[in-house]
């Protein structure tokens, strides 16, 4: 692999790293302005008249972020995988 290909996918990775990371914002920002908790109000003993919302959960918002941890995971070994390898050569 030369150094061009090398620059190609720490280029790449890098992208891909700050889209999660505006991604990242953006789930965390929606869950700040919707979660509900159930344990949360039971704590504060709030009673609740009817069920509270599914859309409440922010199911979705956290799926991604578990995937987006994962995806970083899995970059920052490649990066650092790929920096190795560049310092050994």
């Amino acid at each position: 692999m030369n150094n061009k290909n090398q620059a190609i996918i720490l280029i790449g990775i890098v992208i891909v790293l700050f889209v999660l990371l505006f991604l990242d914002f953006t789930a965390l920002h929606d869950i700040n302005k919707e979660y509900v908790s159930r344990s949360i109000l039971e704590s504060l003993s709030v009673k609740l008249s009817n069920e509270i919302p599914k859309w409440t959960e922010n199911a979705r918002e956290w799926k991604y972020l578990n995937f987006s941890i994962l995806m970083k995971i899995v970059f920052y070994t490649i990066l650092l995988a790929l920096g190795v390898y560049i310092y050994r050569k």
